[in-house]
């Protein structure tokens, strides 16, 4: 699962895949898959749109529960990592 938010326009899903397409650190997946990638990521990869400036990270209260249960790291690739914490103190 992937919490991103959606920007100028680009709902969250498009967001993550321009990253998958664009970034270096998915290249190795890119040369394997090539025109694949999105099939390939499809089955293994889910888009939550969400905000982690907002409270429960712009999501509702079961939606979050249900992130919670199948979590098993939090990696947090935006600027401010205030919700962050939030999010592993209720985890724990």
């Amino acid at each position: 699962m992937i919490l991103a938010r959606g920007k100028r326009g680009q709902n969250a899903a498009s967001r993550v895949q321009k990253v998958f397409q664009r970034s270096p650190c998915f290249r190795p997946l890119r040369d394997k898959y090539g025109n694949r990638l999105g099939e390939f990521l499809e089955g293994r990869v889910e888009v939550i749109d969400g905000d982690a400036r907002k409270p429960l990270f712009g999501i509702s209260e079961p939606l979050l529960d249900l992130v919670l249960e199948q979590l098993d790291a939090v990696v947090h690739v935006a600027g401010s990592p205030i919700s962050t914490v939030t999010l592993v103190t209720r985890c724990r």
